[in-house]
């Protein structure tokens, strides 16, 4: 088994706030960027000034779906996921094939004001 850490730039939004801004608020991500929204199947782009990709995930990581390109003033939902990840469009992996892998997702408390250190790991198997 292979661990590759694919997106070191990962923000891990819980609060009810967090969630509804997402991203929203931001000019410009990198493709090193991963805004990961867990227990949830379903986000918006609504305010947003570029597209976006997005990976849907089961309760046990696993990929089972990938939106590309989803653009401004849209939604996107999926009845099975559990977890979403938000990239930039056009993330340089090859996401479509990784349907059926597994990630692994990582969050732990790294400050008091409330900051998470957050890695998600691809699983080659």
């Amino acid at each position: 088994m292979n661990e590759t850490i694919i997106w070191p730039d990962t923000h891990y939004l819980t609060s009810y706030i967090q969630r509804l801004r997402g991203i929203t608020a931001i000019n410009d991500i990198t493709a090193l960027s991963a805004f990961w929204f867990p227990h949830c199947r379903a986000v918006h782009t609504w305010g947003m000034r570029f597209p976006i990709d997005v990976i849907a995930l089961d309760s046990h990581g696993i990929i089972i779906d990938v939106k590309r390109l989803l653009v401004p003033n849209r939604m996107y939902w999926h009845k099975r996921a559990d977890t979403l990840i938000e990239l930039c469009a056009l993330c340089p992996y090859p996401l479509e094939s990784w349907i059926g892998a597994q990630l692994q997702l990582e969050a732990r408390r790294h400050d008091e004001e409330d900051r998470w250190a957050t890695r998600i790991v691809f699983e080659r198997v």
